[in-house]
């Protein structure tokens, strides 16, 4: 009898528990705002270039734009947030493709690679 007691414990402190880290998790997503994002320029006459690039033969879609910019222009996160990641690659070309991951809140994470070729 003792076991069963046990067993039984042990299950409904585990319904417990998964029932206060989804509660949280829940509350979590519900106050998560969808942020508003602005251009990582102090001025919009730094921009001299916009595109829209999507290539069909690729598998990958891209749905990002492509801003030109001189290359002296001071850029900055277009939110606040976390930095959670920095990668750098190497093209066949020889410039440097650097892509960075920032966290904005549990719901949203924005993803931003600067090219070379749009300088």
């Amino acid at each position: 009898m003792k076991k069963v007691k046990f067993i039984f414990f042990v299950f409904i402190s585990a319904i417990f528990i998964a029932g206060g880290i989804f509660a949280g998790f829940a509350i979590a997503f519900t106050v998560a705002e969808t942020p508003e994002f602005s251009l990582p320029v102090h001025d919009l006459d730094e921009v001299i270039g916009v595109q829209v690039f999507h290539d069909n033969r690729s598998t990958q879609l891209h749905i990002g734009f492509d801003f030109k910019l001189d290359n002296d222009t001071e850029i900055f996160a277009p939110i606040s947030g976390k930095v959670t990641n920095v990668k750098k690659h190497q093209m066949s070309n020889g410039y440097w493709l650097i892509d960075v991951n920032i966290k904005i809140n549990v719901k949203w994470t924005i993803f931003i690679a600067f090219e070379p070729w749009t300088t």
